[in-house]
């Protein structure tokens, strides 16, 4: 909640001195409140970042507002409108691996396997050219690689999640222990769906 303050007086402060880009990135910020399941209050963020990216036409805040209103949708299993609005993101971010990673997802759970096989080859494109390490890029892969192995029912590719998990894990980088918690979610899913115990 203290964080969530820091964002409102930061979007008001930005308002005040007419900042819509700072004003933009404290919504984004904001939406952080999806991940406390407080999704009506997620959603006017979402929405107000999605309003100041596009008015003021910076691909990244386009494509941040993309990765939190499809979000959103996603959660609600709306995936039509997930799929739509994370396309219309990488049209703004084409290599955004946040968004290439949700659609590959989508992709998979609407049963499109096809696409999701397109998608995730993107997703190792996009992310092969950031040095590894403790972020968001890996940590995506990792995630995704698993996910996609989930929802498909095929088999998952050991390897290249093992990579991916190391690079964020493995780093002298410290990183955010949030990326981490999503590898270890990851990594935990994959020791389920192949009964390893250990």
């Amino acid at each position: 909640d203290e964080a969530m303050e820091i964002g409102d007086r930061t979007i008001a402060l930005a308002r005040q001195l007419n900042e819509p880009h700072i004003e933009a990135t404290a919504h984004f910020f904001n939406w952080g409140q999806f991940w406390a399941g407080r999704m009506d209050e997620a959603q006017v963020h979402a929405d107000a970042c999605r309003a100041l990216g596009e008015r003021l036409g910076i691909p990244y805040l386009i494509a941040s507002a993309a990765h939190a209103v499809g979000a959103l949708a996603s959660a609600r299993g709306d995936w039509d409108e997930a799929s739509r609005i994370f396309e219309l993101g990488l049209e703004a971010s084409p290599m955004d691996q946040r968004l290439i990673g949700q659609s590959c997802a989508v992709a998979a759970q609407r049963g499109d396997i096809d696409l999701a096989n397109s998608l995730f080859h993107r997703l190792i494109d996009a992310v092969a050219k950031v040095p590894p390490g403790p972020g968001l890029e890996w940590t995506t892969l990792s995630n995704v690689a698993v996910r996609i192995a989930h929802i498909s029912g095929r088999a998952p590719d050991l390897e290249l999640i093992r990579r991916a998990s190391q690079a964020v894990l493995a780093s002298p980088v410290p990183g955010t222990v949030m990326f981490k918690g999503y590898v270890y979610h990851a990594l935990a899913l994959l020791a389920h769906m192949t009964n390893d115990k250990t």
